[in-house]
């Protein structure tokens, strides 16, 4: 079936680990079809990621050793994927209402880059810090390039470093200022700082199942 895939997605299929080329093969047999693929999140800067139109498959007993699979919370931005070992490459799928055969699937960051989409929204538990006044929802977007997290409420926002090479963690000293909606800028105090922290860690863990590493 991958002979007959564009030259754009049998490069990336082709680009897979073999585990994962077991899955996407299985996955277009049974009449599944490719929607993106790319070599951002939530692959690593050294994989890639191939993005299906439709639910995957669970896994059975012909599942490649080296392959993972995982189910994800709901309204995050895939709800099924398989991986390698490393978590380098993934295959995963889109959440409904799924794309029919053909259809076609605008090119989006996922909820951990910087704008353009708006991310899932976590409700916070109450801050165990009476000293700051924090939002009840907030988001967060990871954009890779930069290697920048962005913690993110209704009318501000604040970004830290953040890297993946050994798993994912931030950088808590280089969370410096709020950025205001309406252009604003003031520091973020240490107490703030450490409630930010909390936050993103929560939300990694609860919308994008990964755990983040604090350097402080």
């Amino acid at each position: 079936m991958t002979s007959s895939l564009s030259p754009q997605f049998a490069s990336a299929v082709a680009e897979l680990p073999t585990a994962l080329q077991w899955v996407v093969a299985r996955e277009l047999d049974s009449g599944n079809t490719i929607a993106e693929v790319g070599h951002s999140f939530p692959a690593a800067p050294v994989g890639v990621y191939v993005k299906m139109s439709g639910p995957l498959a669970v896994p059975d007993q012909r599942l490649p050793a080296d392959a993972r699979y995982a189910e994800r919370p709901s309204g995050s931005a895939w709800l099924h994927e398989y991986t390698d070992e490393k978590r380098h490459s993934f295959v995963i799928d889109t959440p409904p209402p799924y794309l029919s055969p053909g259809g076609t699937q605008t090119r989006t960051e996922a909820p951990l880059g910087k704008k353009p989409s708006q991310g899932v929204m976590l409700t916070a538990g109450a801050s165990r810090n009476p000293f700051v006044n924090f939002a009840d929802t907030y988001s967060c977007r990871l954009d890779f390039r930069g290697e920048t997290l962005f913690y993110e409420e209704a009318d501000r926002s604040a970004d830290m470093q953040c890297f993946w090479t050994k798993g994912y963690f931030i950088e808590a000293g280089t969370i410096q200022c709020w950025h205001y909606q309406d252009g604003r800028s003031l520091p973020v105090t240490d107490d703030e700082r450490l409630e930010i922290v909390r936050r993103v860690v929560a939300y990694a863990k609860k919308i994008q199942g990964v755990v983040m590493g604090v350097n402080v």
